[in-house]
């Protein structure tokens, strides 16, 4: 079957469920590390879950995910019962070029699209967020595709994930098991505190610190601290559909929206999505070239992932920069995409054309906020007091 149909939701389930059968993955971690006295020594687990399993993985082995579990011993902890790790093998996918930069960006979900070009910028931004460190906020109509490459990434890899009305509790899990991208839906819809512990976290991964410190929390509570090493955001919010529903400016201060660089998917409608792939019901099995063919995907991704890699590729691409921000926080974001366009692009005019592009969806972006009454919720005088 062709590449385009291996990106069916359904398909990479498949792929998900037969590669990594009896595999322990990054995110079914499930909890923080902890520590467990056996006697006199302390030892420390991070707990997993797999198949309705308790597990106890050393917290050594934690960077060696994925793993296949070779033996277990029983044990309990707090009156529950864990399944202890105690031999593994790694079986991470290895960093090969199977395919050029350009074509593994066009075959990642190579579908029909309102908005061909700017889609193509936008899995250059999803992949930028995986190997770099950017914090983007995007806005469209339903319909567009904008979690859908972070949502494939997040099922092929297991290590980035989309979450809906992030509370404060969902942050700080999907941080703290290692996730590099965080997607967050539905922002507008969260209770007071959950806002205040989100403005806390745009404001310190915007300003790229390596430490999320939650100072909001109640009084007498210590505040937490999250590593944000190598993490990067992605906010997702639709146009809204009346002068009663909330954008991004309507929430947050200019502190915080100073801090996540801004852009505007055109396409579709309300009525009418940008995206215009039909899917069809998945009944055929994937044989085993569509598994390899997935597989090449994963593996070229893991090659463009190492710097040094994508600084052999990018000699004799030097192409200036044709838009620079005096908002250094948004012009780091914007460079760091630039550098990969270069990587995709095969010639300067190419590389103009896909940057302007990006240009173009953060001005509209600003010239829509700029032509909008901002709504002023009871919550804003609580954040930026």
């Amino acid at each position: 079957m062709s590449i385009k149909d291996l990106f069916h939701y359904d398909r990479i389930r498949e792929f998900y469920q037969e590669y990594y059968k009896d595999v322990f993955l990054p995110n079914e971690v499930n909890g923080e590390e902890m520590g467990i006295i056996n006697g006199d020594e302390l030892t420390f687990f991070y707990p997993m879950k797999k198949n309705k399993i308790n597990y106890l993985l050393p917290s050594k082995l934690i960077d060696e995910l994925p793993v296949v579990v070779n033996d277990t011993t029983k044990t309990s902890f707090r009156s529950k019962a864990y399944h202890r790790i105690t031999d593994v093998d790694s079986v991470k996918i290895k960093s090969e070029r199977k395919m050029s930069y350009h074509d593994f960006i066009i075959n990642w979900m190579d579908y029909e699209h309102e908005q061909p070009d700017l889609f193509i910028i936008w899995k250059i931004i999803t992949d930028t967020a995986y190997s770099d460190r950017i914090n983007i906020r995007a806005m469209s109509f339903p319909g567009w595709l904008k979690d859908s490459p972070l949502s494939i990434l997040g099922q092929l890899r297991g290590d980035c994930i989309a979450i809906n009305k992030p509370s404060y509790a969902k942050l700080k899990r999907e941080i703290t098991v290692g996730n590099k991208i965080l997607g967050l839906n539905e922002i507008q819809e969260l209770e007071s505190k959950d806002y205040r512990a989100l403005a806390k976290y745009y404001e310190d991964t915007g300003d790229f610190k390596p430490i999320f410190i939650n100072d909001t929390i109640s009084k007498g509570e210590t505040g937490d601290r999250v590593d944000l090493y190598n993490h990067s955001s992605m906010t997702f919010y639709n146009f809204p559909k009346s002068d009663k529903e909330q954008i991004f400016e309507d929430v947050f201060d200019p502190k915080i929206m100073s801090r996540i660089f801004p852009l505007l998917l055109t396409g579709g409608s309300h009525d009418v999505t940008a995206c215009k792939h039909k899917w069809g019901l998945v009944t055929d099995k994937l044989d085993e070239d569509d598994m390899n063919k997935i597989l090449n995907f994963l593996r070229t991704h893991k090659f463009y992932e190492d710097h040094d890699n994508v600084a052999v590729e990018l000699i004799g691409k030097d192409w200036p920069l044709n838009h620079t921000f005096k908002n250094t926080r948004w012009h780091r974001n914007y460079e760091a995409i630039c550098k990969r366009i270069r990587l995709f692009a095969r010639s300067q005019v190419e590389y103009n054309k896909y940057e302007e592009i990006l240009y173009q969806a953060h001005v509209q972006y600003m010239d829509y906020v700029h032509n909008r009454v901002i709504l002023t919720p009871p919550i804003q005088e609580e954040l930026m007091g």
